[in-house]
């Protein structure tokens, strides 16, 4: 029985001390718990121009008759400025999402978000309003 509580303690204390190093240093933050926001460095007037540009309507939108739609995609700002873990969290179906997630995924040029002036990984999501889709 010492034996099994020995391990037992060994094995959730090594354990608990990797999952707590990784977990500071591999933290998401979110926009409001940063000092300096994480960013398209173009600014958002190109941000949007380049995804209007670039989004190709997927046809089966327009067999359904869907004219207006609103995607929202979220991902990872990491610290040297690249994207991650992109996901549509909102989208019309019928491969929005997918489209979006494509456009934005050819993007280049992000800013990571700092805290202390130390860049960090951050989340973000960017809202699309697509309309007149005929």
């Amino acid at each position: 029985m010492n034996k099994f509580i020995f391990l037992l303690l060994v094995f959730s204390t090594t354990f608990g001390q990797n999952k707590k190093e990784n977990t500071s240093k591999d933290k998401i933050y979110n926009q409001n718990e940063l000092d300096e926001n994480a960013d398209y460095i173009k600014g958002n007037e190109l941000l949007y121009a380049e995804i209007y540009r670039n989004y190709k309507n997927p046809k089966a939108l327009e067999k359904n008759n869907i004219t207006t739609c609103f995607i929202a995609i979220s991902f990872t700002i990491e610290k040297n400025g690249t994207i991650s873990n992109l996901k549509s969290i909102r989208d019309c179906g019928f491969g929005s999402g997918e489209e979006a997630i494509r456009v934005i995924k050819n993007i280049k040029g992000w800013k990571a978000g700092k805290i202390k002036n130390k860049a960090v990984r951050s989340s973000y999501t960017i809202p699309i309003h697509l309309r007149n889709l005929e």
